[in-house]
């Protein structure tokens, strides 16, 4: 980077820093408000890993490893961090010698990846939050971490962390990386503060053909993006003791699953239940929220459609008779997909974007979503071009409600037809794995 590019990208930076800090500084009650109602007790005696201040257990199991070797993993949330676990295994299976260090950013995920570290994780490998994207706790935290590489799940990109890696000479990955056109738009609107911060990215791992073009166009080398199948595309690992303690919850016989569903969308799987009940009057649903504080509306329309329920945060032992089963708790969906006998997965038709729809694929279940998949472009493509799955056309809201009832009507009624479909998503899914193991073996390669 030249001298005046140099100078123009710390202006831009203390721009950005300022605005932060007089964000923070307005928005410190509401932010502090916020944190208290939606992150829980747990992240709030975590704040001070996030600006930068960790604890004496965290620097004892740093000082364990050797720096040349400690890879920093990053996932956002609940649904990426298998990938950055799975990710970690894989590296460590290739080179032993490797420690990590596991950051996220919401609740979910440390509980999530916390269970996972207990039969996973090295001797001196650390879970901890993010650092908040300001300078001094950016540069704390590379001071006090000693990355020798940072390896970021999907697409997270904060100005003052990846300038600090970079002029640390520390190499930045992005893996399984995607990017939606409008963030690209984002992005050229705010071309001053992010277009040398793209440059110093290290290589990115894109999703699809797509994904990569759109990188390309922010600003990313194009000798520095490679292709690779979405990550997700891997086989869930069985957990009987776990599927044995849910089918003891729901009881046996047919299951239809609403899994990771957003607002709107448990009104539509309740109707088509209630066309379905006569036919199938063992049937049960089960409804898997996205977000477990939405659990309560979802109770209150149960109970207006006149149907019993439980919800498995609060009654393990749900009383003869329930019909509908909220899954409020975390880490159990995979596991209520095993059991399933047809799934719609979630934020496909009241939210844009789209949930995970390969892991039920991947299980052999026939799947139905709803026309907004955004998030899973290239997998849906994939998926969609072997009749692995059945995805609902934009209409309006009556007309999405009949075809999602009418496929899941045709997968519980007609055995074979669903049989055929979770057959094909099965074989779908299973053709596309090993990316994940051709990418560490590269960032391996890379960093030697």
């Amino acid at each position: 980077m030249d001298k005046q590019c140099r100078k123009r990208t710390c202006g831009c930076m203390l721009i950005y820093d300022l605005f932060l800090t007089v964000f923070l500084i307005l928005f410190s009650v509401v932010l502090v408000v916020r944190m208290l109602l939606k992150y829980g007790k747990l992240c709030r005696s975590h704040f001070h890993a996030r600006l930068g201040f960790y604890s004496r257990k965290v620097m004892d199991r740093i000082g364990a490893a050797p720096a040349d070797g400690r890879i920093w993993i990053h996932a956002v949330s609940l649904g990426e961090v298998r990938i950055a676990l799975d990710m970690m295994k894989e590296i460590r299976r290739q080179d032993p010698s490797k420690s990590f260090i596991i950051s996220v950013l919401t609740q979910t995920a440390w509980e999530s990846a916390q269970e996972a570290m207990l039969t996973s994780a090295g001797p001196s490998d650390v879970l901890t939050f993010y650092p908040l994207d300001m300078a001094f706790s950016v540069r704390r935290a590379i001071k006090y971490l000693k990355p020798s590489a940072i390896v970021v799940v999907e697409t997270e990109i904060w100005p003052n962390f990846i300038r600090s890696v970079s002029d640390s000479d520390i190499p930045f990955f992005l893996i399984n990386a995607r990017l939606s056109e409008s963030s690209v738009r984002g992005y050229a609107h705010l071309g001053f503060l992010f277009r040398n911060v793209f440059k110093r990215i290290s290589h990115v791992y894109a999703q699809s053909v797509m994904d990569a073009d759109r990188f390309k166009r922010v600003g990313v080398p194009e000798d520095s993006i490679s292709v690779s199948s979405s990550f997700k595309f891997c086989i869930p690992k069985h957990n009987w003791n776990k599927e044995d303690e849910l089918r003891a919850w729901t009881g046996d016989g047919p299951m239809l699953l609403g899994g990771s569903i957003w607002p709107g969308e448990d009104l539509v799987l309740l109707k088509a239940y209630i066309r379905l009940k006569p036919v199938i009057p063992e049937l049960k649903l089960v409804l898997v929220p996205r977000h477990s504080n939405t659990a309560p509306a979802i109770e209150r329309h149960v109970r207006k459609f006149g149907l019993t329920c439980c919800r498995r945060s609060q009654d393990r032992q749900p009383k003869q008779g329930t019909s509908v089963y909220i899954c409020d708790t975390s880490g159990e969906l995979s596991s209520l997909y095993r059991l399933a006998s047809a799934v719609f997965v979630g934020k496909t038709l009241c939210e844009h974007g789209g949930q995970n729809m390969i892991e039920p694929c991947a299980l052999g279940k026939p799947v139905v979503v709803g026309p907004y998949t955004e998030n899973f472009s290239q997998v849906m493509q994939d998926l969609l071009s072997e009749d692995a799955l059945v995805q609902v056309p934009e209409a309006d809201t009556s007309e999405m409600e009949d075809a999602v009832s009418n496929a899941i009507s045709r997968f519980l009624t007609d055995p074979d037809f669903a049989s055929a479909y979770g057959h094909r998503a099965e074989a779908a899914v299973e053709k596309r794995i090993g990316s994940l193991e051709a990418c560490a073996s590269d960032i391996l390669e890379r960093l030697a």
